[in-house]
């Protein structure tokens, strides 16, 4: 708490406790933070593992001075429902939609960590009057060409439950990113180095970070997004990882160009 009292006085901004909620979505029941704001709708969509929309709880709040902001927790994550299915990107998209109608927002920017870029790319090509802009915070990755890499290593992913469900449904299909509309902001971790693996990992997670390295994935993402998107940027970020926007020598660049990104036209 005291850290992100700190975060909001540096910022400039007032200090406020987020608000955890729920809302009814398709008949799933989904958690979502509310860290307050006014001014257009910021979403915010986590990535993958176990955690919830918190895990934006240093980050977001960096937004309330202009505009209003939200987390979504997806289905089969943190405290939100965890059904059967409807692991699909469809529904995953669908259910953003429904918690925009539940919480009256018309439009919103969507800002995505991870895996979330498949959904977020999936809505805009769905629902292109609900959004504004997009913002892929290491997230305008290709899962059907990460599925097929990993294939190459031999390299099982998630080992079930719902976040192996998420995958699947991520990697059935190239995202449509020539069919997106909204100006879109890409930012890219770019590996100077072989990230390290631990001794104690799967040898096929290992084969497969070094296949990830050895054909610069972060190449290929790049090259798809600025020949594919039609009003899309991508910023290269160096000498960080995958939680970029939790490291405290990149956050308050990349706070700088969302903001500027978000409020130009």
């Amino acid at each position: 708490m005291f850290a992100l009292i700190a975060a909001a006085l540096l910022s400039g901004i007032s200090a406020q406790t987020p608000h955890d909620a729920f809302v009814s979505v398709n008949g799933v029941r989904l958690h979502y933070v509310d860290w307050g704001g006014s001014g257009q709708t910021i979403l915010f969509l986590i990535g993958g593992g176990n955690g919830s929309a918190h895990t934006f709880d240093s980050f977001a709040p960096r937004f309330t001075d202009r505009f209003r902001v939200l987390g979504l927790t997806r289905r089969g994550q943190g405290p939100s429902d965890k059904p059967v299915s409807g692991y699909d990107t469809d529904t995953l998209a669908n259910d953003i939609r429904g918690f925009l109608d539940a919480l009256t927002v018309e439009r919103a920017n969507l800002v995505g960590h991870s895996i979330a870029g498949a959904e977020m790319t999936r809505f805009a090509v769905l629902y292109p009057k609900r959004v504004e802009k997009l913002v892929y915070l290491d997230s305008a990755i290709d899962y059907k060409r990460l599925a097929e890499i990993s294939a190459e290593a031999r390299f099982a992913g998630s080992p079930g439950g719902p976040l192996a469900a998420i995958e699947r449904g991520a990697a059935a299909s190239h995202p449509q990113l020539a069919k997106v509309k909204a100006p879109a902001l890409a930012f890219v971790v770019v590996y100077d180095e072989m990230p390290v693996t631990q001794p104690q990992d799967d040898p096929a997670y290992r084969r497969y970070v070094e296949l990830l390295y050895q054909k610069r994935i972060w190449s290929e993402i790049s090259g798809r997004f600025t020949s594919e998107m039609k009003n899309g940027r991508v910023v290269e970020l160096h000498h960080t990882n995958h939680n970029f926007f939790k490291d405290p020598t990149q956050v308050d660049g990349v706070v700088g160009q969302i903001e500027a990104f978000l409020s130009g036209p």
